[in-house]
């Protein structure tokens, strides 16, 4: 199961440092040889570049108790952010966690959304996930997906990029045999969603969610790479954040 958020947990003795140990994957959980990989500070600031072993290890320092994120790439795999938490001491984080998708699966994701890619810019980056409910002690798998959210990823008070949603399929009523392919305004029932043309940088994400006409926000830090991809699979939505 792909987490989303990496908890390093605290350490017994009062080192004052913290390290992460982890191994990358790609989307069928087979390792990537010397994978490139980037740990950036919570500002967004480059902290290190690396070159992961042959077999997808790698073990760096990070800033203790701050959040933390990780960019993997390689020939065959395009950036792929992650955000973490660091504790203190070092972290072995489970395999699985960070993983990357080929070129060719990247576009098979974009290509859910054809209604709104028309305009791709090849330098910039995107989001993409499924909104969950989060309910503490249930599986991943169990939780339900939100129906009426949106997202919005923003830059700074004048950058602001609005979500796509996997579109719908209508019956054409003058002609039953056809169909007409509708833009959604929100999650839907698969709770997908994905933001494109993000510049590279810090991102706020802001999943608001439609609950009976009142509007709920909940906001993700994350760091959008260029030419590259953010995947939130869940992006978890806390339980106690409802009313």
């Amino acid at each position: 199961m792909n987490a989303l958020l990496l908890s390093l947990t605290l350490g017994c003795l009062p080192t004052m440092s913290a390290s992460i140990i982890a191994t990358i994957t790609d989307n069928n959980q087979e390792v990537v040889p010397n994978p490139s990989i980037e740990i950036r500070a919570w500002d967004g600031s480059l902290l290190t570049e690396l070159t992961g072993e042959e077999d997808g290890s790698f073990e760096t320092n990070i800033p203790p108790f701050q959040e933390f994120f990780v960019i993997i790439s390689s020939d065959a795999h395009p950036p792929t952010s992650f955000t973490g938490y660091s504790g203190e001491g070092p972290y072995a984080v489970p395999n699985g966690t960070l993983w990357v998708r080929t070129f060719d699966e990247v576009t098979a994701v974009k290509e859910q959304f054809s209604t709104c890619t028309e305009n791709e810019s090849t330098t910039t980056g995107f989001i993409e996930g499924q909104a969950k409910l989060y309910i503490s002690g249930s599986l991943v798998e169990d939780l339900p997906s939100l129906t009426t959210a949106t997202a919005t990823a923003t830059q700074n008070e004048d950058e602001s990029y609005e979500g796509c949603y996997l579109p719908m399929v209508n019956d054409n009523e003058e002609d039953t045999n056809e169909e007409d392919i509708v833009e959604s305004t929100m999650t839907g029932d698969s709770g997908q969603y994905a933001v494109f043309n993000v510049p590279e940088g810090l991102t706020e994400l802001t999943i608001e969610l439609d609950v009976d006409g009142e509007l709920y926000d909940y906001p993700y830090w994350v760091y959008v790479p260029a030419n590259g991809i953010v995947p939130l699979h869940p992006t978890l939505v806390p339980f106690l954040e409802l009313p």
